[in-house]
């Protein structure tokens, strides 16, 4: 399948496009600043989005999304792999609902996760009055990159 998509860091107008989406797909929404996020886009067109967070020395994956009708052309893994790439951290996390999809990626759920994540998914939980006992906490180690 050819390529038809970019990925770059986002601009303030991209920011201001991604917040509808955050709200719509139940994403996290907090500590927004442009320079964490990057967006992807098909001609000129916002078609995707996500983030690395951090909080301290915990580096997480976050508020990856994806417009419908650009969903099933290979965006999303485009995305995470594009942030793995510049996180540039031994340890990434990301909470999840759908861990399979990460597995492909590396992660593994873990059992201990860093109390600041933890912290950050009973927030964003209580904020979208969802049951975080359905979320994955899950780790990915090593060096590891895409192409």
């Amino acid at each position: 399948m050819k390529k038809n998509f970019e990925i770059k860091n986002a601009t303030s107008l991209d920011l201001q496009k991604i917040l509808p989406y955050l709200m719509e797909f139940r994403l996290d929404n907090h500590d927004i600043q442009t320079k964490k996020f990057y967006i992807a886009r098909v001609k000129t067109n916002l078609a995707g989005f996500g983030r690395i967070k951090t909080y301290g020395k915990v580096n997480e994956i976050c508020s990856v999304g994806v417009l419908k009708e650009y969903r099933n052309i290979g965006l999303g893994k485009a995305i995470v792999k594009h942030l793995i790439n510049k996180s540039h951290a031994k340890e990434l996390w990301v909470v999840t609902k759908i861990p399979g999809y990460f597995e492909q990626f590396g992660f593994e759920i873990s059992r201990n996760p860093p109390d600041e994540l933890v912290g950050k998914t009973k927030n964003i939980c209580n904020y979208y009055f969802a049951d975080e006992s359905t979320v994955n906490y899950m780790k990915k180690t090593g060096d590891s990159h895409f192409v």
